[in-house]
């Protein structure tokens, strides 16, 4: 534990001695989380879709009467 210790803050320490690459190494976590992330225009029109039909048919087949009445 001691080790892992020792070498996460050798690379703060390094980090704090080069703010750039500390900046550029953000940008690109960030950048790679929204790019993974990131839907299709398609995909994103078929879940808005979907969202809509279940609103549509929300309490239709609550209200329905039970069947041979």
């Amino acid at each position: 534990m001691n080790e892992v210790m020792s070498r996460g803050l050798s690379w703060l320490s390094y980090l704090r001695e080069h703010p750039l690459i500390a900046a550029g190494v953000a940008v690109a976590l960030v950048g790679f989380y929204s790019l993974s992330n990131w839907k299709p225009k398609h995909t994103r029109d078929a879940e808005n879709r979907l969202r809509e039909i279940r609103e549509e048919t929300h309490d239709f087949y609550r209200h329905m009467r039970p069947p041979g009445r």
